[in-house]
């Protein structure tokens, strides 16, 4: 039998969720252990499934990397990375590009990368919101940009009150 953490609480059903090559199962309170243990031999085959899909994929995650000259995309355009002199890292909306200083080391490309798109879609968040707050009548204290490691499909944290 698979290897697995259960997670109890107030819930109505029992889930399986297989994330970074582990099993969580998530049951109601008071379920009783065979119940579960029944229900993970039901879906044995998934979870299998599951596990080899999560063993490939932190594989790739790993295995990607960033170099000068490679191009990122950013809003459905495929923008270079290159090196620019300076400790800055940023993107050049006139050229498109996304800059770092030089020299750096790949996973520090893909660090730096990943720092900008955030800094660009809190910068792009702000805007729409400074449009939209007024139209809605309701002010927005502040919001959060994650990297939603988890919570696929979560709403922007928005922190908002009524005017």
């Amino acid at each position: 039998m698979t290897d697995y953490t259960i997670i109890y609480s107030r819930r109505k059903t029992i889930a399986i969720c297989v994330r970074g090559g582990k099993v969580e199962v998530r049951a109601p309170m008071k379920t009783p252990k065979r119940e579960i243990e029944k229900f993970i031999t039901l879906k044995e085959t998934w979870i299998k499934k599951r596990l080899a899909e999560s063993v490939k994929i932190a594989e790739k995650r790993g295995a990607f990397i960033l170099n000068y000259g490679d191009a990122a995309l950013y809003r459905g355009k495929r923008c270079l990375i290159t090196a620019r002199s300076g400790d800055r890292v940023g993107f050049d909306d006139d050229l498109q590009q996304f800059y770092m200083p030089p020299n750096l080391h790949p996973e520090r490309i893909k660090a730096a990368v990943i720092q900008i798109y955030k800094m660009l879609a809190k910068r792009r968040i702000a805007g729409r919101l400074s449009h939209f707050t007024p139209l809605m009548k309701v002010r927005v204290t502040g919001f959060h940009i994650t990297n939603a490691d988890r919570r696929w499909g979560q709403p922007l944290s928005l922190f908002v009150g009524h005017k």
